[in-house]
C-alpha cells in the first residue's frame, strides 16, 4: 500500500513479502523511482555473499536481506537463530533527511521506528509486524505515553483498537 507523507515529499510502500527475496528484489529494482521508503514485514533473511575473513580461508557468510545500490537497508540485527520481522529500505535520494533508526524509542524485532529530519523538525514513521498474539501492538500500547507522534504507521495486522492507543498519526497502512 502506498502513501505520501504530509509535509514531506516522501512516497512509501508497505507490504508483507512473506520472506520472498524475489518480491523484495523486484520492488527495489522496478520501483526505485516510484517510492522513497519501502517498509517490509517478514523480510527475507538469507545468505547473500561471502566476506573476507581473518580467521577462515573460505570467508564468513553474510546473512542479510537483499541489497540494492539505490537503497539503504535499515534493519535491527536479529538475535541468534532468529530473523527480523520488519525492515525498511530508504532511497538514497533521502540522504538529505538523515534517515535514522530509533532503537532509543523501541528496540524490538517487530517494530522499526524511522526518523527523518527536515525544516528543523523530526518526522517519525513506524513499521510494525503483528503476530497472532499482537506482541508489537501490545508493546506499542504499553509504551504509547513515551512515544513521539508518528506521521506514518505501516502495519500488516495492526488492530484498530490497538492503534487507537498510539500517539497521533496520519495514516495506518
Amino acid at each position: 500500500m502506498s502513501q505520501t507523507v504530509q509535509d514531506l515529499p516522501v512516497r512509501i510502500l508497505s507490504f508483507n513479502c512473506a520472506k520472498s527475496s524475489l518480491s523484495v528484489e523486484t520492488i527495489l529494482e522496478h520501483f526505485v523511482l516510484a517510492y522513497d521508503i519501502v517498509f517490509i514485514q517478514e523480510p527475507p533473511w538469507r545468505f547473500v555473499r561471502t566476506a573476507p575473513s581473518t580467521s577462515r580461508k573460505s570467508g564468513d557468510d553474510v546473512i542479510s536481506a537483499p541489497l540494492h545500490p539505490s537503497w539503504l537497508p535499515m534493519v535491527r540485527n536479529p538475535e541468534p537463530n532468529t530473523c527480523p520481522r520488519v525492515m525498511a529500505y530508504v532511497s538514497n535520494r533521502l540522504k538529505e533527511f538523515h534517515p535514522s533508526m530509533r532503537h532509543d524509542l523501541i528496540d524490538h524485532r517487530d517494530v522499526l521506528i524511522l526518523s527523518l529530519f527536515a525544516n528543523g523538525q523530526c518526522y517519525n514513521l513506524i513499521n510494525v509486524y503483528s503476530d497472532e498474539t499482537h506482541t508489537a501492538a501490545l508493546l506499542l500500547a504499553e509504551e504509547a505515553a513515551s512515544l513521539p507522534p508518528f506521521i506514518y504507521i505501516g502495519a500488516a495486522l495492526l488492530l484498530a483498537e490497538e492503534a487507537a492507543s498510539l500517539p497521533p498519526f496520519i495514516y495506518i497502512g
